[in-house]
């Protein structure tokens, strides 16, 4: 009887995260269309302490806000429609030393992204990435400051 149960609980979190999966993968190919391998332009700043890049990217027709490693992991990936304004900076909120409730980076686009981004964000941006062969390599990369 122990072992149906646990055969039991290991298959509705199977099925969960199967589920979770899937409706990662439809809610991206309906919110992101294409390939975004070709070409475009990223506007990023670094973090103070150079564990996070945030970026706008501007591929063809939409654009995006990112949020990546230094070793180009995307993290965090939201389309934000077309939009013809770069950010004009980054507002980086550190718990300790700002007095606020969470690390986070504020942005033109989004008002907050919390540092670190939770498991589900990491999984959507690898998830994005994966879709729609998003290769920063590709982009032009233009400094915010």
């Amino acid at each position: 009887m122990k072992k149906l149960k646990y055969f039991s609980l290991f298959t509705l979190i199977g099925v969960s995260m199967l589920t979770l999966i899937g409706i990662s993968l439809v809610l991206i190919s309906i919110f992101s269309k294409g390939d975004l391998s070709g070409s475009g332009t990223a506007y990023f700043e670094v973090s103070p302490d150079s564990k996070y890049i945030v970026m706008c990217v501007y591929p063809d027709k939409d654009s995006y806000q990112m949020l990546m490693t230094p070793e180009k992991k995307v993290l965090f990936a939201k389309k934000v429609g077309r939009n013809e304004y770069a950010m004009s900076g980054a507002i980086w909120m550190n718990r300790d030393k700002d007095d606020v409730d969470n690390d986070y980076v504020a942005t033109y686009y989004d008002s907050e992204i919390i540092l670190p981004p939770s498991r589900f964000q990491q999984i959507y941006a690898w998830l994005f990435v994966s879709i729609t062969r998003f290769n920063i390599n590709n982009m032009v990369m233009k400094p915010l400051r």
